[in-house]
């Protein structure tokens, strides 16, 4: 059985935004460029990447939701 969906942020202070709207989730602060990824290698269940994305096009608004079209590494994509 896999465990429940972990959220991953990069800053406290979305940690807390994730909190004020979703209290019981599973919270991991991974730092800037996640540096801290070790906190969720041994998760075995879904992993949600979550965080603000300040100015990456000019026509975004607060709110927008961003969804990765793929997944890619230096050798992969998925």
């Amino acid at each position: 059985m896999t465990s429940s969906a972990l959220v991953c942020v990069a800053l406290r202070f979305e940690a807390r935004a994730v909190k004020a709207g979703w209290p019981d989730a599973d919270l991991a602060v991974v730092g800037m460029r996640a540096s801290r990824l070790d906190r969720v290698a041994a998760h075995d269940g879904p992993v949600l990447l979550l965080g603000f994305g300040g100015g990456l096009r000019p026509d975004q608004r607060p709110g927008d939701v961003v969804v990765a079209t793929e997944v890619r590494d230096r050798d992969t994509r998925a």
